[in-house]
Protein backbone atom coordinates (compact mmCIF):
# COMPACT_ATOMS: atom_id res chain seq x y z
CA UNK A 1 0.00 0.00 0.00
CA UNK A 2 1.26 3.46 -1.09
CA UNK A 3 1.95 6.16 1.15
CA UNK A 4 -0.98 9.17 1.59
CA UNK A 5 -0.05 12.37 1.50
CA UNK A 6 -1.73 15.02 3.57
CA UNK A 7 -4.77 16.64 2.61
CA UNK A 8 -6.17 20.17 4.35
CA UNK A 9 -9.23 22.24 5.13
CA UNK A 10 -8.05 25.40 3.89
CA UNK A 11 -7.44 28.14 6.64
CA UNK A 12 -8.80 31.29 7.54
CA UNK A 13 -9.15 33.69 9.82
CA UNK A 14 -12.41 34.18 11.91
CA UNK A 15 -12.85 37.65 10.53
CA UNK A 16 -12.05 38.92 6.88
CA UNK A 17 -11.30 42.42 8.93
CA UNK A 18 -9.62 41.94 11.94
CA UNK A 19 -9.42 45.14 14.54
CA UNK A 20 -6.42 46.27 16.13
CA UNK A 21 -6.37 45.60 19.60
CA UNK A 22 -8.28 42.58 19.12
CA UNK A 23 -7.84 38.30 18.88
CA UNK A 24 -7.29 36.63 15.83
CA UNK A 25 -6.98 33.07 15.01
CA UNK A 26 -6.29 30.05 12.46
CA UNK A 27 -6.69 26.73 12.63
CA UNK A 28 -5.27 24.60 10.11
CA UNK A 29 -6.56 20.90 10.16
CA UNK A 30 -5.34 17.84 7.81
CA UNK A 31 -7.60 15.52 6.99
CA UNK A 32 -6.32 13.09 5.37
CA UNK A 33 -2.94 11.55 5.10
CA UNK A 34 -0.73 8.97 6.95
CA UNK A 35 1.38 9.85 9.99
CA UNK A 36 3.35 11.33 11.25
CA UNK A 37 2.65 14.05 10.16
CA UNK A 38 4.80 17.19 10.77
CA UNK A 39 2.67 20.92 10.80
CA UNK A 40 4.24 24.37 10.65
CA UNK A 41 3.12 27.50 10.05
CA UNK A 42 4.99 31.02 8.34
CA UNK A 43 4.32 34.82 8.28
CA UNK A 44 5.55 36.01 5.10
CA UNK A 45 7.06 32.77 3.89
CA UNK A 46 9.51 32.99 7.15
CA UNK A 47 8.91 30.92 9.90
CA UNK A 48 6.73 32.60 12.98
CA UNK A 49 8.89 33.16 16.18
CA UNK A 50 7.47 34.51 19.53
CA UNK A 51 8.54 37.50 19.69
CA UNK A 52 5.98 38.79 17.33
CA UNK A 53 2.97 38.16 20.02
CA UNK A 54 2.06 35.03 18.03
CA UNK A 55 1.96 31.73 19.20
CA UNK A 56 0.97 28.23 17.55
CA UNK A 57 -0.22 25.40 19.45
CA UNK A 58 -0.56 21.63 18.09
CA UNK A 59 -4.11 19.75 19.39
CA UNK A 60 -3.53 16.25 18.47
CA UNK A 61 -1.50 15.48 15.66
CA UNK A 62 -3.47 16.40 13.01
CA UNK A 63 -4.61 20.14 13.79
CA UNK A 64 -2.49 23.18 14.47
CA UNK A 65 -4.07 26.85 15.96
CA UNK A 66 -2.37 30.16 15.35
CA UNK A 67 -2.89 32.59 17.99
CA UNK A 68 -2.69 36.53 18.07
CA UNK A 69 -3.33 37.65 22.01
CA UNK A 70 -3.64 41.38 20.24
CA UNK A 71 -3.35 42.08 16.93
CA UNK A 72 -0.83 45.17 15.68
CA UNK A 73 -0.62 46.10 11.91
CA UNK A 74 2.53 44.49 12.29
CA UNK A 75 0.50 41.30 12.12
CA UNK A 76 -1.14 42.28 8.67
CA UNK A 77 -0.30 40.07 6.21
CA UNK A 78 -0.27 35.90 4.64
CA UNK A 79 -0.37 33.30 7.47
CA UNK A 80 0.88 29.79 5.31
CA UNK A 81 -0.12 26.24 7.16
CA UNK A 82 2.22 23.55 6.28
CA UNK A 83 1.40 20.00 6.50
CA UNK A 84 4.06 17.35 5.88
CA UNK A 85 4.53 13.45 5.56
CA UNK A 86 6.58 11.41 4.04
CA UNK A 87 4.20 10.91 0.94
CA UNK A 88 4.05 14.75 0.05
CA UNK A 89 3.25 18.14 1.63
CA UNK A 90 0.38 20.36 1.33
CA UNK A 91 -0.19 24.23 2.34
CA UNK A 92 -2.96 26.64 2.74
CA UNK A 93 -2.91 30.76 2.92
CA UNK A 94 -5.19 33.15 4.67
CA UNK A 95 -4.44 37.36 4.83
CA UNK A 96 -4.76 38.46 7.76
CA UNK A 97 -6.27 42.25 7.49
CA UNK A 98 -6.25 44.78 9.92
CA UNK A 99 -8.74 47.71 10.85
CA UNK A 100 -7.37 50.19 13.30
CA UNK A 101 -6.13 53.60 13.77
CA UNK A 102 -2.99 55.65 11.38
CA UNK A 103 -0.13 56.51 13.05
CA UNK A 104 0.13 59.97 12.24
CA UNK A 105 -1.52 62.44 10.19
CA UNK A 106 0.50 61.30 6.90
CA UNK A 107 -1.23 58.23 7.00
CA UNK A 108 -4.53 57.53 5.31
CA UNK A 109 -6.64 54.50 6.40
CA UNK A 110 -8.16 52.37 3.14
CA UNK A 111 -10.88 49.88 2.94
CA UNK A 112 -7.76 46.94 3.08
CA UNK A 113 -6.73 47.90 6.70
CA UNK A 114 -3.76 49.00 6.09
CA UNK A 115 -2.76 52.52 6.45
CA UNK A 116 -1.04 54.43 3.22
CA UNK A 117 1.89 56.96 3.66
CA UNK A 118 1.43 60.21 1.81
CA UNK A 119 4.58 61.79 0.86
Amino acid sequence: MLPEPPMMVPISFSNDLVTEGSFAQAVCTVTEGDEPLRISWSFHGLNISSDLGISTTNIGSRTSLLIIGSVSHRHRGSYTCHATNKAGSVSSTAELKVNGVCRTQREERRKSGSCTVHA
